[in-house]
């Protein structure tokens, strides 16, 4: 009997298969064979299409090229000599295969800057910024005199400087007068810290990619600043009496400021043990 019952209720199961779809149930049915019908691989192949982003590194070699500002030629303009004092060269480097006296052999680089010697030049590159004074200093020691340097800025950018250091009383103090020219067209003198004059460059007296000759002229407490032969600026000051000698660079913005030497030259009145 129970198997009766059993083959009874089978029968109408498969009998109410026999009833015909409705029309959603026709259209449900053919969007689920449709969506089952596409490959997996259309999958993989719709990511593809999201597009990859790619950030490239910073050119930390990329440098602004130099643009030292035109500045205005003032209504007089005085040319003449550093002195009638007769001087003499007392030490002098060409950069041809080192530089002895600023402790440079071939190459040398620290925290604040890197330098090498190339062609007989010795390129300078800063990594300091915010007007950081990255120096070197030679001996000797002196009281009066001019330190003499041809250079030409590589690149530069607003208020870079490059100059020259004279009586620091030592290697490590950062002490000193230094004469300056800058990438906005200023030339400066200053003791240590303090300015002393801050003048503009008469146009066109920079060369640009040439190389220039800056002179700081210091006998007793008169010290003067020239530039390819023009004094471009002259003060007094009776603090510092003798140190040592060098150049210095002071960039404002990182890796905008580059320069190559040709010469460095330091002079004595002649006769003089000071």
């Amino acid at each position: 009997m129970r198997k009766i019952y059993f083959i009874f209720c089978l029968l109408i199961l498969v009998g109410c298969s026999d009833v015909k779809p409705s029309t959603n149930d026709i259209v449900a049915n053919a969007v689920i064979q449709t969506l089952t019908a596409i490959p997996p691989v259309l999958e993989s192949s719709i990511a593809t299409l999201t597009p990859s982003i790619t950030i490239s590194a910073p050119l930390t070699t990329q440098i602004p090229s130099i643009q030292i500002a035109n500045i205005q030629k003032p209504l007089t303009l005085q040319t003449v000599t550093p002195t009638n004092i007769p001087f003499v060269s007392i030490a002098q480097d060409h950069f041809t295969k080192d530089a002895a006296g600023f402790g440079i052999s071939g190459s040398l680089e620290d925290e604040t800057m890197m330098m090498e010697i190339v062609n007989g030049n010795l390129n300078i590159y800063p990594k300091m910024k915010d007007g950081w004074r990255n120096w070197r200093l030679r001996p000797p020691e002196i009281g009066d005199g001019i330190a003499e340097v041809k250079f030409k800025f590589n690149s530069c950018q607003g208020a870079d400087k490059f100059g020259i250091i004279v009586r620091a009383p030592d290697y490590s103090s950062g002490n000193g007068y230094y004469g300056s020219i800058s990438c906005d067209g200023r030339i400066l003198v200053q003791r240590n810290e303090s300015t002393l004059v801050d003048v503009p460059i008469i146009q066109n007296l920079y060369k640009i990619n040439e190389f220039n000759t800056l002179q700081l002229f210091f006998v007793g407490n008169k010290i003067e600043i020239f530039l390819n032969g023009e004094k471009t600026a002259e003060t007094t000051d009776e603090t510092l009496k003798r140190g040592y000698c060098g150049f210095f660079t002071a960039p404002m913005n990182q890796n905008s400021l580059s320069i190559s030497i040709d010469d460095f030259t330091i002079y004595s009145p002649q006769g003089s043990t000071k």
